[in-house]
């Protein structure tokens, strides 16, 4: 089994444990794609799932969120302009497979989502245009710039965004419009 298939069952495995709504970035093989490429995958249940037409909207929003410890990368989708389908899903430049997964972005043309209902069988799937190629290599022009962080700041960074917004909505208000 090569590496990118045990980090696809890998996630499938961590999803099973995580609440609806959760969002994350894995990467897999896709057919004329011989080195992977990022795709979003979003643990849901069967009424959100319906809620998202065939070939929705979709808003992204990101920043670079900076303390004097780590320095993150927030990116959040809402799709069918709906604010009960917003998303959200940090990167880390110092983590060797968040790294790889920006550094992915900065060249993929799309951007993949699968949406998974709780027996994690795909339900839903779509491509995008990557809007994020810009963001994404500015994150890693100023994460070369900024000291070495670890795991725990990067929680600690995580843990005060969330704990100031509790709530989605308001931070999709803050962030930047792409």
């Amino acid at each position: 089994m090569g590496t990118k298939q045990m980090l696809i069952n890998q996630l499938l495995k961590d999803l099973a444990f995580m609440p609806n709504g959760t969002m994350r970035p894995t990467i897999v093989v896709l057919p004329g794609k011989p080195y992977g490429e990022v795709v979003f995958v979003i643990k849901e249940d069967e009424y959100h799932i319906k809620k998202i037409a065939p070939n929705p909207s979709i808003s992204i929003r990101n920043s670079i969120i900076e303390t004097d410890e780590a320095l993150g990368f927030l990116n959040m989708f809402m799709f069918s302009d709906d604010k009960e389908l917003i998303y959200d899903c940090w990167l880390n430049y110092n983590n060797m497979m968040d790294r790889l997964m920006i550094e992915m972005l900065c060249t993929q043309e799309s951007i993949t989502f699968e949406w998974r209902d709780n027996s994690l069988k795909i339900n839903k799937k779509f491509s995008m245009c990557n809007d994020l190629v810009p963001f994404a290599k500015r994150y890693i022009e100023h994460s070369k710039a900024y000291r070495n962080w670890g795991d725990t700041d990067f929680e600690i960074l995580k843990n005060s965004i969330d704990q100031k917004y509790s709530i989605y909505i308001d931070l999709w208000n803050e962030l930047e419009i792409i």
